[in-house]
């Protein structure tokens, strides 16, 4: 036992030193590179969803102008910030119309104006 093992394994035989051919060499570093594209290709893909889902309350808010849609915007990253427990309600509120109350709401669909 002259050699150090990792965790009780110690690569069998085929990982002994010296036992790898050049070009199982060439394999392994093709593999390691082609794992380590994708993994940078996944962390991109990651931050852009981030970006996306942070800013989108804000973007919905002031679509529907909103009038509080600069804190809606902050509370949608915020609700990020928060590992998302707070993004839904952000989301939420995003859609409301403040200052609107539902029997307002229903008699404008009514007169033809939301539509039934």
């Amino acid at each position: 036992m002259g050699h150090r093992t990792f965790c009780g394994f110690d690569g069998g035989p085929a990982l002994a030193a010296g036992a790898l051919k050049e070009e199982d060499r060439n394999i392994m570093s093709f593999l390691d590179a082609f794992a380590l594209f994708v993994l940078a290709v996944l962390a991109i893909a990651a931050i852009v969803v981030i970006g996306a889902l942070g800013a989108l309350p804000g973007r919905v808010a002031r679509s529907r102008q909103h009038p509080q849609a600069d804190a809606i915007a902050v509370g949608g990253w915020l609700g990020l910030l928060f590992f998302g427990v707070l993004w839904p309600l952000v989301m939420i509120w995003a859609y409301t119309q403040p200052g609107r109350r539902p029997e307002e709401i229903h008699a404008t669909r009514k007169d033809g104006d939301g539509g039934t």
